[in-house]
């Protein structure tokens, strides 16, 4: 994931302070574009316009942390929907250059859904004590 930058609005950098200071990991990109939600259901989707459009870095990472989170995440295009752990096996940082290779995936996954794992177990522990 890209280095984030701190944000420019006085609040929301006040509060970004406080939660790097606490070690937090603050992002406002790779959000899915709908949140959804009926009958104590939540679903979240990414829209694409082709089904050849993958994933950013960001998008990845958020996602993988929502679905590991027990929420359902969908890639959707104007051919239908997909499951997010279909839509893992490519990533897209560059829309000119969208297809890396297998072992650049795999890599790009594992990292990924590493760093989501170390970054949930911290989450947990303090929201915790937060909370």
């Amino acid at each position: 994931m890209k280095k984030q930058e701190r944000p420019v609005n006085k609040p929301e950098g006040m509060l970004w302070d406080i939660m790097t200071d606490a070690g937090w990991h603050v992002t406002k990109r790779g959000w899915p574009d709908f949140l959804c939600y009926k009958d104590g259901r939540l679903v979240c989707i990414e829209v694409k316009p082709k089904r050849g459009h993958r994933l950013k870095s960001e998008q990845l990472t958020i996602m993988l942390f929502l679905k590991d989170a027990g929420i359902e995440c969908y890639r959707w295009t104007p051919g239908g929907f997909e499951p997010v752990n279909k839509v893992m096996d490519s990533v897209d940082d560059n829309p000119k250059t969208a297809h890396p290779t297998q072992q650049q995936l795999r890599i790009q996954r594992g990292s990924a859904v590493n760093r989501i794992k170390r970054q949930q177990g911290g989450i947990k522990k303090k929201l915790d004590i937060a909370l």
